[in-house]
């Protein structure tokens, strides 16, 4: 095995250490490779759109200039100074722009891989856990996961099966009277 690691297994190494180090529940990657994968993706979304918004407006102030020049305005006229001003101004709000969607498409990737991630983590600790020897018990997962229909329908089967009593069911009502004699 080489000890040499890629270029993305190292960013992949160095984020998810940043990361686990925040501390912050919900915050540590479930599974990485998924999730930088998902995190990549949105801010790769975001940066093309900022880009090629950046260019076009690069290339309306480019036929500004056009424009001025073939009409005879000389540069060191003043409409020249206000272009240039408002094509700073432009490229300071697009760059402030790129951080503020760099930083929400990070924290946005994050939130949803874990929404996405997250159930099946829980599915496969459960699993692992009855494979165990643990007896089974009902499957839940965080309020805004996706995937309920999977615990749903697990839960299905343990009832189904009988491995598992419904809540207020007859069984259950006859379980918990014999505990209490």
């Amino acid at each position: 095995m080489s000890l040499q690691l890629t270029w993305g297994a190292r960013f992949e190494r160095l984020l998810t250490g940043a990361v686990n180090r925040l501390n912050i529940r919900g915050a540590k990657f479930v599974q990485p490779s998924f999730q930088l994968k998902m995190i990549g993706f949105t801010f790769c979304v975001s940066l093309i759109t900022l880009v090629l918004s950046f260019l076009g407006l690069r290339y309306g102030f480019f036929r500004t200039y056009e424009i001025l020049g073939s009409e005879g305005f000389m540069p060191s006229h003043p409409v020249y100074r206000f272009i240039a001003g408002q094509e700073l101004l432009m490229s300071s709000i697009f760059f402030s722009v790129l951080m503020i969607s760099s930083l929400l498409s990070f924290v946005g990737g994050l939130v949803y891989s874990h929404k996405i991630v997250g159930p099946i983590y829980r599915m496969r600790k459960h699993l692992l856990a009855a494979a165990g020897g643990r007896a089974p018990s009902p499957l839940r997962f965080r309020q805004g996961d996706f995937f309920q229909e999977l615990a749903d329908a697990y839960n299905e089967e343990l009832y189904s099966r009988g491995r598992l009593r419904r809540p207020g069911s007859q069984v259950e009502r006859d379980y918990r009277e014999g505990l209490k004699e």
